[in-house]
């Protein structure tokens, strides 16, 4: 048998954890001294010792991996096991890189105040259009992303089923009047021919996208999750200019399907963010 300090030294774990998985019940001593207090351990408590370890390692709490010890459960429950620790941490990785691009985006924002502003607005007419469409409440900003990409997979898998012939780009168009970060209400769309209508089938319709006779335009190149950049600056033109916000804004996709973009390390493509105005408050100014 082995002293606690030699066992500690063989096993390359420190005499406190094995003190700590011993109270824990994890790792009872081989033998204690009754006269001394020394704690032994034997060679044939290592496999025992690196199970531990390991599941540990894993992502598994050292009550978990007690349970796990006691049971002493099939591989085949280990496995069920460990894939719902994998999509724990998937959850916990695309959580941590929603934070890390806030940050970024931040990070930008902060170098880019009282810099001349890189976005240029101009006005535009867009004449009605049909459309394909399928839409959703998006429950919270962090789940755009991939709720977003759900959307557009429907949408094209639909279009590739019925053999239709897109006549335009996909944009993704936002049915909100005020900022919100919660139940966002959000379409996916593609321009199609008006025939199309005759093959629509829930979740997707067609219906026609009525003319805006005056839109607020700016065109953005970079990462699809930043364009909260050229809609704000958008928005204080339209703030400065006097004008009036006259419907849903509209985010449309000239560099193709965003889930074709390249990806370095998010998809950057180049979009034309459109928000229709009126331009009644300004023209009412103007008389005054």
């Amino acid at each position: 048998m082995l002293k606690i300090g030699e066992f500690s030294q063989l096993a390359q774990i420190s005499v406190r954890m094995l003190r700590h998985y011993d109270q824990l019940g994890l790792l009872r001593p081989s033998f204690i001294d009754e006269w001394t207090g020394y704690r032994y351990y034997e060679i044939a408590q290592l496999p025992r010792l690196n199970r531990i370890l390991a599941l540990n390692k894993l992502g598994f709490s050292l009550e978990e991996i007690g349970g796990m010890l006691e049971q002493e459960i099939a591989p085949a429950e280990l496995a069920q096991r460990l894939s719902g620790k994998a999509l724990e941490l998937e959850h916990q990785i695309a959580a941590e890189e929603q934070r890390l691009r806030r940050i970024r985006t931040r990070l930008l924002h902060l170098q880019q105040e009282g810099a001349p502003q890189p976005y240029d607005v101009v006005i535009k007419q867009q004449p009605a259009v049909w459309v394909a469409g399928v839409r959703t409440l998006v429950p919270t900003l962090d789940a755009m992303g991939h709720m977003r990409c759900e959307l557009l997979d429907a949408l094209h898998g639909w279009v590739a089923a019925h053999n239709i012939e897109p006549s335009g780009p996909e944009l993704m168009i936002y049915h909100t009047h005020e900022y919100i970060e919660t139940d966002i209400d959000t379409e996916a769309a593609i321009i199609v021919p008006a025939s199309a209508s005759a093959k629509a089938s829930a979740p997707i319709y067609v219906y026609e996208l009525p003319a805006a006779p005056t839109l607020a335009c700016c065109v953005y190149q970079g990462p699809v999750h930043t364009v909260i950049e050229p809609i704000s600056a958008i928005m204080r033109w339209i703030c400065q200019h006097s004008y009036s916000i006259a419907g849903p804004p509209r985010e449309l996709h000239l560099s193709g399907y965003e889930q074709n973009l390249p990806l370095d390390p998010t998809p950057s493509g180049v979009l034309e963010l459109q928000i229709p105005i009126t331009a009644a408050a300004y023209a009412d100014r103007l008389r005054t």
